[in-house]
């Protein structure tokens, strides 16, 4: 007999790598793991009672479908996917007031401040908030940052004017606000920057792999494939660790993707310096902090400039290692260990976790599989929207086309040795 834990991964793209280690040191403590996804999570738990469950935010399921389970004597748990530090308008939006937050057993935050702001502005109840850090940083130290062949990774970003479902740019025009037409300006300006970058690149002998963001129809990039030709490629893996150990430097407009390779010592190059770049103002310390980890030049020729220059070493930023250990409650990636804190903290408080027999186990595995092939074939049928092939492949978890990659498979012969 083992508990069988129920893992919903929101964004496979974000989560997967790291959620997939969580569940390895699952197994190490003798759970029985099943990893589920926006298409599949609520269905299966129509069809079975988890005996943990772990969640990537608060708002996941319903308050009286957790209120059920935990009758039912599931025990709940949040582990933070998208952290925050000194933005209550974010934090807000990601533990809103309408939650009960009685449903849950623990809250595993990144940092003080947000466990702080739980404490001081949310109901909580019994729920325990436990400060953990992230466990994606876990990740960092099997990143492989040295250099590479002449070799730069693109992040994009270009949800406005390349929607994910394919809609026509006047459908959104039709209804946009003017905070919209800002970021509009940013999407546009950004690209041409890009475009120009990327034919300088490859008619300089270096190959240029961009990476599009999950919210893009990443089938429109084909017309970017062709126009560019050999050299360029169009990453679609949803490991993005195993992508940035691919690259010799990065480059992009001021992302949170950035955090990572600034972590692993990658250099990053920020554009945002080349146009006007305009965004939301509650996020401003946010980007000064984030772009103080990378270059910013002024102009093209030094854009490019860096861009070819071997030599060019990581930025480090007092500023933004501070932020950082705020943020992440970490101030040496090398040593982050918060999956298996996180698991060893749930085993030793989570008091009273039952067991499942042999004939629940295979029921659920069976149930999972059937799930996971009727997902499929409504994607095949209906292919559009939340219920396509391309999303299924983007954004949800199903383990019948997504399994782990080369740099999951390394990681984890590091850290278990097999």
């Amino acid at each position: 007999m083992k508990p069988i834990a129920l893992i919903h991964i929101d964004a496979l793209r974000r989560e997967y790598s790291s959620v997939w280690l969580l569940s390895k040191y699952l197994e190490k403590n003798g759970f029985k793991v099943i990893m589920t996804s926006r298409s599949s999570t609520n269905y299966i738990l129509k069809l079975f009672t988890p005996d943990l469950l772990i969640l990537s935010h608060p708002f996941t399921l319903p308050n009286d479908f957790l209120n059920k389970l935990r009758r039912k004597g599931t025990k709940i748990v949040i582990t933070e996917v998208e952290g925050i530090v000194r933005v209550d308008h974010d934090i807000s939006a990601t533990y809103p007031e309408y939650v009960q937050f009685k449903n849950f057993d623990i809250i595993y935050v990144w940092n003080q401040w947000s466990k702080d702001w739980l404490l001081k502005k949310r109901s909580i109840g019994s729920c325990k908030i436990e400060v953990s850090g992230c466990i994606r940083n876990d990740l960092i130290k099997y990143i492989d940052s040295s250099r590479k062949e002449n070799r730069i990774g693109i992040i994009g970003r270009y949800e406005l004017i390349n929607s994910f479902d394919g809609r026509h740019n006047f459908e959104n025009l039709r209804y946009m606000e003017q905070r919209h037409i800002e970021r509009w300006h940013v999407d546009l300006d950004s690209f041409l920057i890009v475009r120009d970058l990327t034919k300088y690149l490859l008619n300089n002998g270096y190959k240029v792999s961009f990476r599009p963001h999950p919210n893009e129809n990443v089938k429109s990039y084909q017309i970017l494939k062709n126009f560019f030709g050999d050299g360029f490629e169009i990453n679609e893996g949803f490991d993005y660790y195993e992508w940035l150990g691919s690259l010799d430097k990065v480059v992009g407009t001021v992302s949170s993707a950035f955090l990572e390779p600034y972590l692993a010592g990658i250099p990053t190059i920020c554009i945002d310096s080349l146009f006007d770049y305009k965004g939301p103002p509650n996020l401003e310390e946010w980007r000064k902090l984030t772009r103080e980890g990378s270059y910013l030049p002024k102009n093209t020729k030094e854009l490019y400039s860096l861009c070819l220059d071997k030599d060019l070493k990581p930025k480090s930023s007092k500023k933004l290692n501070q932020y950082l250990l705020d943020l992440y409650s970490i101030d040496d990636a090398g040593k982050s260990n918060a999956t298996e804190s996180v698991v060893k903290h749930m085993v030793t408080n989570l008091q009273g976790i039952t067991k499942s027999s042999i004939f629940k186990i295979f029921y659920v595995n069976t149930i999972k599989v059937i799930l996971e092939i009727l997902v499929l074939i409504r994607c095949l049928l209906q292919n559009s929207g939340a219920w396509s092939m391309q999303n299924l492949r983007q954004y949800d978890y199903n383990s019948l086309i997504h399994g782990p990659s080369g740099f999951m498979i390394f990681y984890y012969r590091k850290i278990f040795g097999k």
